[in-house]
């Protein structure tokens, strides 16, 4: 199980997103309950294209957060549920959860989870036109990122690998672009949490 783990992220990390789901897969044959393997498979699955199949793993995931009791796996699942709903064209079940994920930001520890939580309100009501609701999520993002204060939010942002090399030997890789908070500018804590300011790799995003 713990290869299969190993496995799978380093090959969602190096863009093989097939073999990452196998992998993932060939894991859940043994442990099918596995946290860190259904999210690898559930976002493996939607990079691959294979939509009704990760949105069944992740709807896997959502569960077992739910037995768990983690608010943050909960969360992550569901925000990755109502993009997928998004992508199956589910405008019904897209509502529900996106309606579900903004009860359950409410419940969150203040921290990265509920900045990601905001960011996918705002863009799912900009995806159903609603730029009243992305304009009130968007700003509690950035009111989030504000409280944290700089320093803190750059080394939330790092801890999650932005702005430096993933360590997997890959050729040319680069680090993306997260800019030192010395060298930010007043507007650059509001912008990054909108996707502006800074950019990422695909290694990084996997």
């Amino acid at each position: 199980v713990d290869a299969a783990r190993k496995g799978a992220l380093r090959s969602l990390r190096t863009g093989s997103t097939y073999q990452a789901l196998q992998l993932a897969e060939l894991g859940l044959t043994e442990c099918a309950d596995d946290a860190e393997l259904l999210d690898l498979a559930s976002r493996a699955a939607w990079l691959t294209g294979l939509l009704p199949d990760a949105r069944q793993l992740a709807g896997r995931s959502l569960e077992r957060a739910r037995r768990a009791q983690d608010l943050e796996a909960e969360s992550a699942a569901l925000r990755l549920i109502s993009r997928l709903d998004h992508d199956i064209s589910d405008a019904m079940s897209s509502d529900a959860s996106t309606d579900a994920v903004a009860e359950l930001v409410e419940r969150l520890d203040e921290g990265l989870e509920q900045g990601r939580a905001f960011a996918v309100l705002a863009e799912m009501h900009m995806l159903r036109d609603d730029f009243e609701g992305t304009q009130v999520w968007a700003d509690r993002a950035i009111e989030l990122a504000e409280r944290m204060g700089k320093d803190h939010f750059y080394q939330y942002i790092h801890s999650f690998g932005f702005g430096q090399r993933s360590g997997i030997e890959l050729p040319a890789e680069t680090r993306g672009l997260l800019k030192p908070p010395k060298r930010w500018n007043p507007t650059t804590i509001g912008s990054i949490p909108m996707g502006q300011e800074i950019g990422v790799t695909p290694v990084q995003v996997a």
